[in-house]
Protein backbone atom coordinates (compact mmCIF):
# COMPACT_ATOMS: atom_id res chain seq x y z
CA UNK A 1 0.00 0.00 0.00
CA UNK A 2 2.67 2.64 0.95
CA UNK A 3 3.94 1.86 -2.97
CA UNK A 4 0.71 3.00 -4.48
CA UNK A 5 -0.39 5.70 -2.17
CA UNK A 6 3.41 7.29 -3.05
CA UNK A 7 2.53 6.58 -6.98
CA UNK A 8 -0.64 8.27 -6.83
CA UNK A 9 0.16 11.20 -4.16
CA UNK A 10 4.19 11.43 -4.92
CA UNK A 11 4.24 12.43 -0.95
CA UNK A 12 6.28 10.70 1.43
CA UNK A 13 4.38 12.95 4.19
CA UNK A 14 1.16 10.92 2.88
CA UNK A 15 3.11 7.81 3.12
CA UNK A 16 4.34 8.24 6.65
CA UNK A 17 1.09 9.81 7.77
CA UNK A 18 -0.56 6.29 6.62
CA UNK A 19 1.65 4.59 8.99
CA UNK A 20 0.62 7.04 11.75
CA UNK A 21 -3.09 6.23 11.08
CA UNK A 22 -2.29 2.69 11.92
CA UNK A 23 -0.90 3.75 14.83
CA UNK A 24 -3.88 5.83 15.38
CA UNK A 25 -5.67 2.81 14.81
CA UNK A 26 -4.34 0.72 17.33
CA UNK A 27 -4.64 3.39 19.99
CA UNK A 28 -8.41 3.82 19.65
CA UNK A 29 -9.38 0.01 19.39
CA UNK A 30 -6.90 -0.88 22.12
CA UNK A 31 -9.82 1.22 24.83
CA UNK A 32 -12.81 -0.40 23.06
CA UNK A 33 -12.08 -3.54 20.97
CA UNK A 34 -12.27 -6.10 24.30
CA UNK A 35 -15.21 -4.62 25.40
CA UNK A 36 -17.10 -4.14 21.88
CA UNK A 37 -16.03 -8.05 21.28
CA UNK A 38 -17.57 -9.29 24.20
CA UNK A 39 -20.81 -7.15 23.54
CA UNK A 40 -21.71 -8.84 19.56
CA UNK A 41 -21.99 -11.86 17.70
CA UNK A 42 -18.53 -12.76 16.68
CA UNK A 43 -18.79 -14.75 13.97
CA UNK A 44 -20.72 -12.44 12.23
CA UNK A 45 -18.44 -9.29 12.95
CA UNK A 46 -15.74 -11.64 11.90
CA UNK A 47 -17.39 -11.99 8.29
CA UNK A 48 -18.56 -8.58 8.14
CA UNK A 49 -14.59 -6.90 8.77
CA UNK A 50 -13.32 -9.39 6.84
CA UNK A 51 -15.78 -8.54 3.63
CA UNK A 52 -15.40 -4.53 4.58
CA UNK A 53 -11.46 -4.97 4.49
CA UNK A 54 -11.49 -6.85 0.96
CA UNK A 55 -14.06 -3.91 -0.53
CA UNK A 56 -12.20 -1.71 0.72
CA UNK A 57 -9.08 -2.91 -0.98
CA UNK A 58 -10.46 -3.34 -3.78
CA UNK A 59 -11.87 0.53 -4.21
CA UNK A 60 -8.15 1.26 -2.85
CA UNK A 61 -6.45 -0.06 -6.12
CA UNK A 62 -8.91 2.09 -8.28
CA UNK A 63 -8.76 5.16 -5.59
CA UNK A 64 -6.70 8.36 -8.11
CA UNK A 65 -7.10 10.92 -5.30
CA UNK A 66 -4.69 10.83 -2.74
CA UNK A 67 -7.27 11.57 0.48
CA UNK A 68 -9.72 8.89 -0.64
CA UNK A 69 -5.96 6.03 -1.15
CA UNK A 70 -5.52 7.61 2.31
CA UNK A 71 -8.86 6.88 3.97
CA UNK A 72 -9.35 4.07 1.96
CA UNK A 73 -5.67 2.41 3.55
CA UNK A 74 -6.43 3.28 7.07
CA UNK A 75 -10.29 1.61 6.88
CA UNK A 76 -8.36 -1.16 5.62
CA UNK A 77 -5.55 -1.60 7.97
CA UNK A 78 -8.81 -0.68 10.86
CA UNK A 79 -10.94 -3.54 9.60
CA UNK A 80 -7.80 -6.11 9.61
CA UNK A 81 -7.12 -4.90 13.24
CA UNK A 82 -10.83 -5.72 14.19
CA UNK A 83 -11.08 -8.72 12.70
CA UNK A 84 -8.09 -10.06 14.58
CA UNK A 85 -9.87 -9.13 17.43
CA UNK A 86 -12.45 -11.32 17.01
CA UNK A 87 -10.78 -13.95 15.47
CA UNK A 88 -8.43 -14.53 18.50
CA UNK A 89 -11.53 -13.86 21.12
CA UNK A 90 -13.39 -16.79 18.92
CA UNK A 91 -10.45 -18.52 19.71
CA UNK A 92 -9.91 -18.41 22.75
CA UNK A 93 -13.33 -19.12 23.79
CA UNK A 94 -14.02 -21.90 21.51
CA UNK A 95 -10.92 -24.31 21.22
CA UNK A 96 -10.67 -26.98 23.62
CA UNK A 97 -7.54 -27.21 25.69
CA UNK A 98 -6.96 -30.41 23.96
CA UNK A 99 -7.13 -29.04 20.50
CA UNK A 100 -4.80 -25.84 21.40
CA UNK A 101 -1.44 -26.85 19.99
CA UNK A 102 -2.91 -28.76 17.25
CA UNK A 103 -4.97 -26.14 15.64
CA UNK A 104 -2.52 -23.29 17.02
CA UNK A 105 -0.19 -25.23 14.51
CA UNK A 106 -2.58 -24.61 11.51
CA UNK A 107 -3.05 -21.06 12.01
CA UNK A 108 0.49 -20.80 11.70
CA UNK A 109 0.78 -22.25 8.99
CA UNK A 110 -2.05 -20.26 7.88
CA UNK A 111 -0.40 -16.89 9.05
CA UNK A 112 3.11 -17.33 7.36
CA UNK A 113 1.81 -19.15 4.39
CA UNK A 114 -0.93 -16.57 3.34
CA UNK A 115 1.02 -13.86 3.12
CA UNK A 116 3.99 -15.69 0.97
CA UNK A 117 0.81 -16.44 -1.29
CA UNK A 118 0.08 -12.02 -1.52
CA UNK A 119 3.87 -11.61 -1.94
CA UNK A 120 4.58 -13.69 -4.81
CA UNK A 121 0.86 -11.83 -6.01
CA UNK A 122 1.88 -8.57 -5.43
CA UNK A 123 5.46 -9.27 -6.96
CA UNK A 124 4.30 -11.13 -10.19
CA UNK A 125 0.90 -9.02 -11.21
CA UNK A 126 2.66 -5.38 -10.85
CA UNK A 127 5.52 -6.57 -13.10
CA UNK A 128 2.98 -8.38 -15.65
CA UNK A 129 0.53 -5.48 -15.45
CA UNK A 130 0.36 -2.58 -12.81
CA UNK A 131 0.53 -2.02 -9.00
CA UNK A 132 -3.62 -1.32 -9.11
CA UNK A 133 -3.75 -4.39 -11.10
CA UNK A 134 -2.53 -6.20 -7.83
CA UNK A 135 -3.97 -4.57 -5.67
CA UNK A 136 -7.41 -4.54 -7.33
CA UNK A 137 -7.04 -8.63 -8.38
CA UNK A 138 -5.33 -9.58 -5.14
CA UNK A 139 -8.86 -8.68 -3.20
CA UNK A 140 -10.93 -9.67 -6.23
CA UNK A 141 -8.98 -13.15 -5.32
CA UNK A 142 -9.55 -12.84 -1.54
CA UNK A 143 -13.47 -12.76 -2.27
CA UNK A 144 -12.85 -15.56 -4.66
CA UNK A 145 -11.50 -17.91 -2.78
CA UNK A 146 -13.62 -17.28 0.55
CA UNK A 147 -16.75 -17.96 -1.53
CA UNK A 148 -14.65 -21.40 -2.58
CA UNK A 149 -13.91 -22.56 0.72
CA UNK A 150 -17.25 -21.22 1.75
CA UNK A 151 -18.83 -23.68 -1.21
CA UNK A 152 -16.75 -26.60 -0.57
CA UNK A 153 -16.80 -26.44 3.61
CA UNK A 154 -19.89 -25.38 4.54
CA UNK A 155 -19.23 -26.30 8.18
CA UNK A 156 -16.93 -23.28 8.62
CA UNK A 157 -20.03 -20.90 8.24
CA UNK A 158 -22.25 -22.75 10.70
CA UNK A 159 -19.88 -23.59 13.07
CA UNK A 160 -20.76 -21.52 16.24
CA UNK A 161 -17.85 -22.97 18.57
CA UNK A 162 -20.42 -24.35 21.36
CA UNK A 163 -18.92 -27.80 21.12
CA UNK A 164 -15.73 -26.22 22.44
CA UNK A 165 -17.38 -24.38 25.06
CA UNK A 166 -18.65 -27.45 26.62
CA UNK A 167 -15.40 -28.88 26.02
CA UNK A 168 -13.96 -26.28 28.18
CA UNK A 169 -16.27 -26.24 30.91
CA UNK A 170 -15.75 -29.72 31.19
CA UNK A 171 -12.28 -29.44 31.24
CA UNK A 172 -12.52 -26.60 34.29
CA UNK A 173 -14.71 -28.45 35.88
CA UNK A 174 -12.21 -31.38 36.26
CA UNK A 175 -9.02 -29.27 37.04
CA UNK A 176 -11.29 -27.65 39.88
CA UNK A 177 -12.00 -30.86 41.50
CA UNK A 178 -8.36 -32.17 41.02
CA UNK A 179 -7.02 -29.16 42.66
CA UNK A 180 -9.78 -29.32 45.83
CA UNK A 181 -8.61 -32.60 46.36
CA UNK A 182 -5.35 -31.67 46.38
CA UNK A 183 -6.05 -29.52 48.56
CA UNK A 184 -8.04 -31.65 51.14
CA UNK A 185 -5.34 -34.08 51.22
Amino acid sequence: MPVQVYQVTGSTLLVGLLSASEFALILLLAFVGGAYAASVDKRKMLRLTEIGQTLVMIFFGFSTKSIFSFILSSAGRGFDMISGVFRMTIWSQTIPHYLRGRLARLEMISYTSGPKLGDAEAGIVPTLFSVRTSIVSGGILCVVGTAVISALIPQFIRYHGSEGIKQKDIEEAMRETETKSLLVE
